[in-house]
């Protein structure tokens, strides 16, 4: 008897072993491709976090600019620039110095800080501001020129500058217009203010103002600055807009500081642009916040106030008053020709040199040459500034 299999039963042998080889490879090969789909989703459900959107504004014709980056968190800069550039000790005799610019809402953060901070006896507070000035136009105040001379002068530590407000007219529905441009002139101001030793900017936004079309242009406007700042690693972008708008972001005149335990605070004036004392103070402690946090001010305050010093010509800005308290003695204030000294009443001033410094206090306005009242216990100094 033949031990050979005859051809049909072979065929029928060949094709049931060719069967379950196939089936084990179809069962393999989803083995693989589901492990290979779950490992993907894996990998984007870890990195959705830390991937970085697109970095730069919608530029489709027609449309209003539209920034997919959402802003990081101030601490979280700071926690990075300390660690490549650790903060130097603070004494009175080497204090920290401050330098504020900008436009008028930069000369009541300017104030309030420094009246913030000059009790430290740690702190040297610098404000040189132009009312109405920009990035668009240079005709009041060429902040590219003028940065590096006061980076220059004043060798501060930390340069914290407030700019916008004036330049909402540039923003237009049509991104590709005007976007550009203004990107470049504020990627250059950071550079201007960082310098050659990369020292760290505050770049604070323009919060919320009426009517509506200042409104968007602001948001626009602090959308594109927040952006920008992600690309210089010694900037730090401070969101005055969310600081200062209502929940659905839009403006509002009252806003609640937890910080403080105050709710249903009146911030800003009737114009709708500019804070009042109270607004200006909660900005600076904000900003101040932070810097305490950079320097560790509390940690190592001690001795006598150090002076502020508001450099001259910035202008007159309307609904604050330039509340620098007698009691820090060694205030410094100098601008418009004029040195102030304001204790309890705003109409308190000391008239140095020629001019009168006018404060518009919303509803009144107050000049020194009708209410002029000397503090004997407040340095008054005019400070002379050189450049545009």
């Amino acid at each position: 008897m033949s031990d050979q299999i005859p051809p049909t039963r072979r065929a029928r042998e060949t094709a049931r072993v060719w069967h379950v080889r196939r089936n084990a490879l179809i069962a393999v090969s989803v083995v693989i491709v589901l492990g290979a789909g779950a490992a993907t989703a894996y990998t984007l459900h870890t990195n959705a976090d830390a991937k970085t959107p697109a970095t730069s504004p919608s530029t489709t014709p027609g449309q209003t600019t539209t920034i997919h980056t959402k802003p990081k968190q101030p601490q979280s800069i700071i926690d990075v620039i300390k660690q490549h550039n650790p903060p130097r000790p603070l004494s009175h005799d080497t204090p920290l110095r401050v330098w504020v610019g900008g436009d008028s809402l930069s000369g009541e953060l300017g104030p309030s800080l420094g009246n913030a901070l000059s009790p430290s006896g740690i702190v040297k507070v610098t404000v040189d501001f132009r009312v109405g000035s920009g990035l668009h136009d240079h005709g009041l105040r060429n902040w590219p020129q003028r940065a590096p001379l006061q980076m220059s002068q004043n060798n501060p530590d930390v340069a914290i500058f407030m700019i916008g407000a004036n330049d909402t007219g540039v923003v237009t529905s049509n991104a590709d217009t005007w976007t550009p441009e203004y990107r470049r002139r504020v990627s250059e101001m950071m550079d201007l203010l960082g310098g050659p030793q990369h020292r760290t900017v505050y770049w604070v936004g323009p919060p919320p103002m009426r009517p509506n079309g200042f409104e968007r242009g602001a948001r626009a406007l602090s959308e594109l600055m927040a952006d920008e700042a992600t690309h210089h690693q010694n900037v730090v972008f401070i969101d005055a807009y969310t600081m200062f708008a209502d929940a659905d972001l839009h403006y509002t005149n009252r806003i609640d500081m937890p910080a403080l335990h105050k709710t249903n605070v009146w911030v800003r004036i009737g114009d709708g642009v500019h804070f009042n004392n109270d607004g200006a103070d909660w900005l600076a402690f904000q900003v101040a916040q932070l810097l305490d946090t950079q320097w560790s001010i509390t940690k190592q305050s001690g001795g006598k106030p150090i002076s502020v010093t508001i450099e001259q010509n910035g202008g007159s800005i309307p609904g604050y008053t330039n509340h620098t308290y007698p009691r820090y003695s060694t205030t410094t204030t100098s601008y418009h020709g004029t040195s102030t000294s304001s204790s309890t009443a705003s109409t308190s001033s000391t008239t140095v040199g020629s001019g009168t410094t006018t404060i518009t206090n919303h509803a009144s306005t107050t000049s020194a040459a009708k209410a002029t009242t000397t503090v004997s216990h407040v340095s008054t100094t005019t400070t002379q500034t050189t450049g545009p």
